[in-house]
């Protein structure tokens, strides 16, 4: 914009330059005349003086031939008055027109005609003509005095000799003016409008950016000024509009909030209602929003306590269960995020979720969630070490359910899922499978341990009992079988069939016993197909 305005401005400058020199110049012409016209003046009245004091009436005695003395006495005349530099001085017979004396010999005698004095027919006052005189461009006036026209004439070139140079120092002046006026102007420019206008096309960038921190004080001129007050008005009316529109989105109880900010500004844009949904105090809540990077810390640290396998959710540190969802959105030059207070949602479905996967009665796994669990563990065999698969059916239900009442039966599956959750094994799945079954899984220990895990187990069962309602005291008892894992590495659903197989051997038998797989275990089998091939396979 700078080179433009620099541009035409220059050449405005320089053609008022040209046309200054061009008028001049006409100007310096037309001095140049009236100068001449002044001094030949001069020199005319001079001659007449003399000729009325020396020879009146000498020149008219004989037009028609002029005697020697008085061509003398013309000559010595014309001498006292002395001309310029291609100044010519001429005295001629009006009646005849002929030459009767000139400073210049050659014209003695001629007609003005031939001389080149093309005369007009009234001679204008105290105001020359233009003629050639002798082929020579002049220019000339005359007077008329007593029948005489006395002239000077002088040539165009004499006259206008001084005319170059002068042109050639004025138009070195202007030149110079010119250069001095662009410089001049051009650094105003800059100064006062090139800069103001660079600053606040800056300061636009910024607030349509985003950042509305920005302040536009631009002060080069009135026009400025005014000018930054404005766009700052603008800036603070949409500050106002977004407080507004943060009051309405609150009315309207929506359980969103919405903040904003950009990389180029401090402060952070949002909602009320953002400080409702991340807990925060309204003094606590003003502070983030003055400086973006608390409020992305703040931000941060709530994410650092997702809630799996929810994706954006995170619970907030608070004595109660509360849940926000945060959705952010990145864009080149600006970040904006989305809060949703999603507790209920979260506490519905972990409801939900909780009734699919434990059983209601006895709170502990339901089948369903058993073989999720199982699924999910034996994805890495490698962290269960070695484990056992402990099937149980509890004894006598039936005979309880018909002489007591369900009720009491459902007391009766209460107390043994009670007691198998009692088993100290940290690594340990516990579920109802059905009506009066029950499964244990034992993981990540050795073979010993989880050998006297289960005969401890069976010992606290042998001395367990449940009062009824009716405070008939019975005894609890539950019939199993197990299978070791690495005896077996069969998949899951064998292992299973081997351990409900036991049970079914338990409960056939004397009950009330924990009886451990004795189907041949794989390895014996293929050592007993591959006789040659040693203990180990």
């Amino acid at each position: 914009m700078k080179k433009i305005i620099t541009r035409r401005l220059s050449a405005v400058i320089l053609t008022t330059a040209l046309l200054t020199l061009i008028l001049n110049y006409f100007l310096q012409m037309n001095n140049a005349r009236n100068d001449m016209v002044h001094s030949s003046l001069v020199k005319i009245n001079q001659i007449e003086r003399v000729l009325d004091q020396s020879a009146p009436g000498l020149l008219l005695e004989h037009p028609g031939r002029m005697t020697e003395e008085a061509k003398e006495e013309l000559a010595h005349i014309l001498s006292m008055v002395i001309p310029e530099k291609g100044t010519t001085l001429t005295i001629i017979n009006q009646e005849n027109n002929i030459i009767l004396g000139s400073t210049n010999p050659e014209l003695d005698g001629m007609t003005a005609a031939k001389a080149g004095f093309l005369l007009p027919l009234k001679l204008p006052d105290e105001t020359g003509f233009s003629s050639s005189i002798l082929g020579v461009p002049s220019y000339c006036l005359f007077q008329e005095s007593d029948g005489l026209l006395i002239g000077v004439s002088q040539s165009m070139t004499s006259l206008y000799e001084q005319i170059p140079r002068s042109m050639f120092l004025v138009g070195i002046y202007l030149l110079a003016s010119a250069v001095i006026s662009i410089f001049a102007i051009s650094r105003q420019i800059d100064r006062c409008v090139i800069r103001g206008i660079n600053t606040v096309n800056q300061k636009l960038v910024q607030i349509t950016g985003g950042n509305l921190d920005t302040r536009v004080e631009v002060d080069t001129a009135p026009e400025f000024v005014e000018l930054s007050a404005r766009l700052n008005a603008m800036v603070k009316s949409l500050l106002d509009n977004t407080d507004t529109m943060s009051q309405i989105f609150d009315m309207t109880n929506a359980p969103n909030g919405v903040y904003e900010y950009n990389d180029d500004m401090k402060r952070v844009l949002s909602t009320r209602k953002v400080a409702t949904l991340l807990m925060l105090s309204p003094s606590e809540f003003d502070h983030l929003l003055t400086d973006k990077e608390l409020f992305e810390e703040k931000i941060r640290s709530i994410r650092s306590n997702p809630l799996l396998p929810y994706k954006d959710v995170y619970r907030l540190p608070a004595e109660t269960e509360c849940y926000v969802k945060i959705q952010s959105f990145s864009g080149p030059t600006s970040t904006m995020g989305v809060i949703t207070d999603v507790t209920d949602e979260i506490l519905e479905k972990q409801k939900l979720q909780h009734d699919l996967d434990y059983d209601v009665l006895t709170g502990i796994l339901s089948r369903r969630a058993f073989y999720a669990k199982m699924e999910l563990l034996l994805r890495t065999p490698e962290a269960i070490r070695e484990a056992a698969l402990l099937m149980m059916d509890l004894d006598h239900l039936k005979e309880i359910n018909d002489s007591y009442g369900h009720a009491s039966g459902d007391k009766a599956l209460q107390a043994a899922a009670s007691l198998l959750a009692q088993c100290p094994a940290e690594n340990k799945i516990l579920a109802r499978l059905s009506g009066d079954e029950f499964v244990l899984f034992l993981y990540q220990y050795s073979r010993e341990e989880l050998e006297i895990m289960i005969s401890s187990l069976h010992k606290q069962m042998m001395q367990a009992s449940i009062i009824l309602y009716n405070q008939t005291r019975l005894p609890l008892r539950l019939s199993g079988g197990y299978v070791f894992c690495s005896d077996y590495p069969a998949n899951f659903s064998q292992l299973l069939r081997l351990a409900d197989k036991t049970m079914y051997q338990a409960k056939k038998g004397r009950k009330s016993e924990f009886l451990a797989c004795t189907a041949e275990p794989a390895r014996n089998r293929e050592a007993s197909k591959n006789p040659e091939s040693g203990s180990d396979v």
